[in-house]
């Protein structure tokens, strides 16, 4: 009976192993979800960053100022290069070429190109060449030349009507 037992009987599994096969899958399973979650989720922090990095280099269209706010920025810069001008070294250079038979009616500073525009009356031609000599020796003009000159008569004096242009020195 003992040999009938043995074979009727279903063979007794060892629930040990199989808990621990069972087990040990299901801790596989979870440490390859952990690793697939970080890994999807440095992929999108990538694309995240992609897509941040693509917007930063993209045109971005420039508003458009009204025309009150376009006025005003066209005087404040106006203001500005009035204010850089370096009108300090101009009105030195002039005072040190200042002359008694000279007279400066105009000073015309175009301040984007650093040129100077000079117009005035002379009393005579060699007084005009002396001035003209004497702008050209300062520092802080250079390319002094003569570019008009005429003699004027008004009523008994005749002077010399002249337009000197400079370029400002650096």
């Amino acid at each position: 009976m003992d040999m009938l037992k043995r074979n009727l009987r279903p063979p007794t599994v060892v629930a040990f192993p199989m808990l621990a096969f069972a087990l040990i899958a299901f801790m596989i399973a979870i440490a390859l979800s952990i690793f697939a979650y970080r890994e999807q989720d440095q992929a999108n922090a990538l694309n995240n960053r992609s897509e941040q990095l693509i917007l930063a280099q993209a045109k971005r269209p420039v508003p458009k100022l009204s025309r009150t706010a376009q006025d005003e920025k066209k005087r404040w810069e106006a203001l500005k290069a009035e204010r850089d001008f370096a009108w300090g070294g101009l009105f030195s250079a002039l005072e040190k070429a200042a002359n008694a038979n000279i007279e400066l009616l105009e000073v015309s500073p175009d301040k984007s190109s650093r040129r100077v525009l000079l117009r005035g009356e002379a009393r005579d031609r060699d007084a005009l060449v002396a001035y003209l000599g004497t702008l050209a020796a300062q520092p802080a003009l250079r390319n002094v030349h003569l570019t008009h000159q005429s003699k004027m008569t008004r009523e008994r004096l005749e002077t010399w009507s002249f337009e000197i242009k400079a370029t400002m020195s650096d």
